[in-house]
């Protein structure tokens, strides 16, 4: 694909390119493939497109898989999820919702287990064959984190409270107890450990999974006023 800039814009042209031709005498001659390619600037610069990688009105959230293979998304309208295949550069199956999914998170290395979250409360459990089983949560969700060490599925909510799900014995765990609002949005730290929950009003805190407590609160909207008024002063001192 070929890609020119023009005040500043990217302008990806689809059509020009090599034909299947030129491309076949070109693979025919190369004595070593993997080495040219390595010095092939159009082939470090190419972009592939996937095919129907699109939603009828918008697209809210998308997922890749652990593995690189393949990527799930949720749009409307209506409700619906897809599932790509990366390697194949299209569709593997789509599959239609009850309401809008707004967060999804992956269970497994691949497509084969999947859970989404909807915006009426409830999550929807899919597996290969389709979905498989449906679950509400006590409060409007707003993000997902599968702990896959502990079989622990956080939602993040629109409470202080983070409920836990535990897959593998299948019931409610205590929730982790914030001092936010609600929770934004989730995420696990895949080095130490630790989970991460970003809220309201610019605080994100951090909790140890092994026994549910808080080890860590960051105030982040009153660190970048502070770093923003030093770097003020620094500029003013230079100028001075």
């Amino acid at each position: 694909m070929k890609v020119s800039t023009i005040n500043g814009v990217k302008i990806y042209h689809c059509t020009p390119g090599k034909t299947l031709p030129q491309w076949f005498d070109g693979a025919r001659n190369v004595k070593s493939r993997k080495e040219s390619l390595r010095y092939n600037e159009s082939y470090r610069r190419r972009i592939d497109l996937i095919q129907d990688f699109h939603f009828p009105t918008a697209a809210n959230t998308l997922k890749v898989s652990p593995n690189g293979e393949f990527v799930v998304a949720c749009g409307t309208y209506k409700p619906q999820m897809k599932m790509f295949e990366l390697s194949q550069l299209g569709m593997k199956f789509e599959r239609h919702m009850d309401a809008e999914g707004i967060a999804c998170e992956f269970l497994g290395e691949d497509f084969k287990k999947f859970v989404l979250l909807r915006d009426d409360r409830f999550l929807e459990f899919h597996a290969q064959y389709g979905l498989h089983h449906k679950l509400r949560v006590p409060k409007f969700g707003r993000d997902l984190c599968y702990l896959s060490a502990s079989c622990d599925l956080l939602v993040g909510c629109a409470s202080s409270a983070i409920p836990r799900v535990n897959l593998f014995r299948g019931e409610f765990l205590t929730p982790y107890e914030t001092s936010l609002k609600g929770v934004n949005a989730i995420s696990e730290n895949k080095v130490h450990g630790l989970v991460a929950a970003a809220g309201e009003s610019g605080t994100v805190e951090c909790f140890d999974p092994r026994n549910g407590k808080r080890v860590a609160h960051l105030r982040i909207a009153e660190s970048l006023a502070r770093l923003d008024a030093r770097a003020a002063q620094e500029v003013k001192e230079k100028q001075g």
